[in-house]
């Protein structure tokens, strides 16, 4: 069909038939009553003007071969649900399988009211283009790839684990994510690479691995308030920990209890806290205060083979003894605490205070 609006019906299955595009029209209306639209090996490829809705019990794997795809409902009440956008953007409405959904675009956008599944796999393919979805219903897994992510209401459907993917278009780092999760269960991150992020989470079970920041990151739980600031060398005040890991893939670990465990460095954290089995003592902004006064203790009385010693190399040295990187998983680098907080041997901080704080 050609020009028109084109509505199928079977009691089966509706299959392509042979290579090319099968079907070209305006708005598209496919109902198979007991089967597939499409299958895995056989997609149905389509060129449509106007909206299209999809039903197939059994699964949906349909393409989109020219041009932007505008669908108010895909439904697949028992299996999985594949769409490609070849070279256009995707605005949905409904997107609901039982099993799998997985929506890859060509284009700048994918945008939808509604997903849900087991399993959702998201890809935008443009640089710099978005994914943004009103509520996203998801119970094992999540994968996002695209530059700009909006989920704002993301529900783990389920009381185990959710898992977690995401990153840039190319699967580097992203630009920036906003995601706000309720969950019962846990959220675990298997890959998380954004220059920019916020997270926000209703349960305290989280766990990050792999995480990259570029810039400036929060994750906000019940409990916890973490910023990973690589860009400003300022502390924030309304964080529960401030973590730093320039150019660098860090792993995260929260739990319901005033309790986390990182290998990021440590900036600082409230002392309400425990940070990997420690209180305050392993935090750089307490380790420069220790390294300060050790320094003025030691360096008009201690010597080696004759000479004075350096007072901050020693300092440095017992540093490594406040905070053991063998005993937990923060690592202290003597050689980039000065700079890591815009002090100075000459003109150190007294006291924590003397920081500057980001409100």
């Amino acid at each position: 069909t050609a020009g028109g609006n084109v509505t199928l019906a079977a009691a089966g299955s509706i299959l392509g038939n042979g290579d090319g595009t099968h079907v070209v029209g305006q708005a598209f209306s496919f109902t198979a009553v007991s089967g597939t639209i499409g299958d895995p090996d056989r997609w149905l490829v389509g060129d449509s003007n106007g909206q299209v809705a999809l039903e197939g019990p059994q699964g949906i794997y349909y393409r989109e071969i020219n041009g932007d795809l505008v669908s108010n409902r895909l439904v697949s009440d028992s299996g999985s649900i594949d769409i490609e956008v070849v070279n256009g953007n995707g605005s949905f409405g409904l997107v609901s399988a039982a099993s799998t959904v997985q929506l890859i675009v060509g284009g700048n956008s994918l945008t939808a009211d509604r997903v849900e599944a087991d399993i959702v796999a998201l890809s935008v393919g443009a640089e710099g283009g978005l994914v943004d979805i009103n509520t996203l219903v998801v119970a094992d897994a999540l994968t996002v790839n695209a530059d700009n992510i909006q989920l704002p209401d993301v529900v783990h459907s389920s009381d185990g684990e959710l898992r977690v993917a995401i990153s840039g278009n190319d699967g580097g780092l992203a630009d920036s994510l906003f995601m706000q999760t309720t969950s019962v269960g846990s959220v675990i991150f298997d890959t998380l690479k954004v220059n920019t992020f916020e997270l926000d989470f209703s349960t305290d079970l989280i766990e990050l691995d792999n995480v990259e920041v570029g810039a400036l990151a929060w994750i906000r739980t019940l409990l916890h308030r973490i910023v990973i600031d690589n860009s400003n060398e300022t502390l924030h005040s309304t964080a529960t920990a401030q973590l730093y890991s320039p150019n660098k893939a860090f792993a995260l670990k929260l739990f319901p209890e005033r309790r986390f465990q990182t290998d990021a460095f440590l900036i600082n954290y409230d002392p309400d806290y425990i940070a990997n089995t420690f209180s305050t003592e392993n935090s750089l902004s307490r380790l420069q205060l220790k390294r300060d006064i050790l320094a003025e203790l030691t360096a008009d009385t201690l010597t080696v083979e004759g000479g004075l010693v350096d007072a901050i190399v020693l300092a440095d040295i017992m540093a490594d003894n406040l905070a053991p990187a063998g005993a937990g998983l923060v690592d202290y680098d003597e050689e980039d605490d000065e700079e890591l907080l815009g002090l100075t041997d000459e003109d150190s901080a007294e006291s924590a205070a003397d920081l500057e704080v980001a409100n």
